[in-house]
Formats: structure tokens, sequence, C-alpha cells
């Protein structure tokens, strides 16, 4: 099944290069890894620490981005490109649990 995003035509030819590619290419990239990541991890899983949780793993991965775009350092993990998809689905989850009010676990 591929799911399309759903955008108002006249917007979306109003859009520049850039953009387009971003919604066309990218975003249905994501969405299928996203989709991967949420079978392999398990639905609901990142709830179990709250959005403090998403936040210890977003920063977890800035130090390694950081290096690699300003440094120039070469990573032996993560591309930067997938360290930044990773980045959007965390930021997705924690979207999702604030507007879901889930609570933090343990964080003070």
């Amino acid at each position: 099944m591929k799911m399309l995003l759903e955008i108002d035509e006249e917007l979306y030819l109003q859009l520049g290069p850039n953009a387009r590619h971003i919604l066309d290419q990218i975003l249905p990239e994501f969405v299928g890894r996203f989709a991967v990541a949420s079978l392999h991890y398990g639905d609901g899983n990142a709830d179990n620490l709250g959005p403090a949780g998403q936040f210890a793993d977003i920063w977890r991965k800035i130090g390694p981005l950081r290096r690699a775009l300003w440094e120039g350092q070469d990573l032996t993990r993560e591309e930067p490109e997938e360290i930044c998809m990773d980045l959007i689905g965390h930021c997705l989850l924690t979207i999702g649990m604030l507007r879901r009010e889930v609570p933090n676990s343990g964080a003070k």
C-alpha cells in the first residue's frame, strides 16, 4: 500500500524544486523507514520513557552529526543522512507524545 501525502494541488504547484524534492522523494523514503523501525521497536515502546527519553535519543545523535557536518569527520556507524532521518523520527515521536500527554518516566 502506498500512502500519499495530501496537499492542496494549487499550493504544491507554487512550491519550488527543493520543497517538491523533499515532498516527492525524501518524505516517502522517511515514511517507509519509520514504518520499518516502528515494526522493529514496537508501537508505543518509545512511550516508556516519555518525551525526555526522546530528548536523550536526539541528544545522543547530535554529537556525531555535528562532527560530520562542522568538522568534516568521517563517521563509522551512521552517515549524516541516516542520523537526520532518525532525528526526524524522534522529533515526530516526541510531538506525538506531547499531543497525547505521555508523561516522562524518571526525568527530573
